[in-house]
């Protein structure tokens, strides 16, 4: 997993704070070491055999997870009992793998299921697409703040796990979307934006949440890969943006 380099753009004016482009390269993340196994995080799709939705685990003959990184996650025993997560659903997996080789694009590795979560799946949309009528699509975006735990780059997505501040049980959905800009020429760079639109549901409840966007395609004709610039209003109310490079993924 690719992770983002921070910068900050303190009253939009932007101040980079980081090498653009350069990575922490780990395709997986190791959250801890005990007794019971050593613990790893993943994202990736998740597929029921034969397909159903995955409320109870010991229905389904064989559940795997194909991670962003190649790896195919078997799901031998869960400390789940069950999870309402549809067949071919984006997730991430908190897992303890059964045999020693966790390396990338090996194939497939027997694992413990520790926790999951259902991660929002979804396509950006263009900065061009936004100005064939401004006034609305510019308002129905949104601009609340939003908090990153994390950004990284699996496979053709850009996954984001986030925190927004919401009212107690107020039930409103929030929206999350993310703009390409197409607008402004540019020969060795990609600029996203992500927005937050609260609708009016400011609180003082933090709400974490996960998405994966797929930009497979925002990699210009002929190049293997391409600088992104991610644009965000923090929590703090700046805004801040984070650098990486995008790979061309394989499908």
């Amino acid at each position: 997993m690719r992770l983002f380099k921070n910068s900050i753009l303190p009253f939009m004016i932007v101040m980079l704070l980081g090498s653009c482009g350069k990575f922490l390269d780990k395709d997986i993340n190791k959250l801890q070491d005990n007794a019971a196994g050593d613990k790893y995080i993943a994202w990736g799709t998740i597929f029921i055999d034969p397909p159903a939705t995955a409320n109870n685990w010991s229905l389904s003959p064989k559940i795997y997870i194909d991670t962003d990184n190649g790896t195919r996650l078997v799901i031998k025993s869960s400390l789940i009992p069950s999870v309402n997560i549809e067949n071919g659903g984006r997730i991430v997996a908190n897992y303890t793998p059964y045999t020693t080789s966790v390396a990338s694009g090996t194939g497939e590795i027997e694992v413990r299921l520790n926790m999951i979560y259902s991660v929002l799946k979804k396509d950006y949309i263009t900065q061009s697409f936004i100005n064939e009528d401004p006034e609305y699509r510019a308002d129905s975006i949104g601009n609340d703040p939003i908090g990153l735990i994390f950004a990284g780059f699996g496979g053709r997505y850009l996954n984001i796990q986030f925190t927004i501040m919401r009212a107690t049980d107020s039930g409103i959905k929030h929206l999350i979307t993310l703009v390409c800009d197409d607008v402004t020429p540019r020969n060795d760079s990609v600029y996203l934006t992500l927005h937050h639109n609260n609708f009016g549901n400011a609180g003082s409840v933090e709400s974490v949440g996960f998405v994966s966007f797929d930009i497979g395609t925002i990699i210009p004709e002929g190049a293997h890969s391409v600088t992104v610039i991610l644009i965000y209003k923090d929590s703090d109310g700046y805004m801040k943006e984070r650098s990486g490079t995008f790979l061309k993924p394989n499908n």
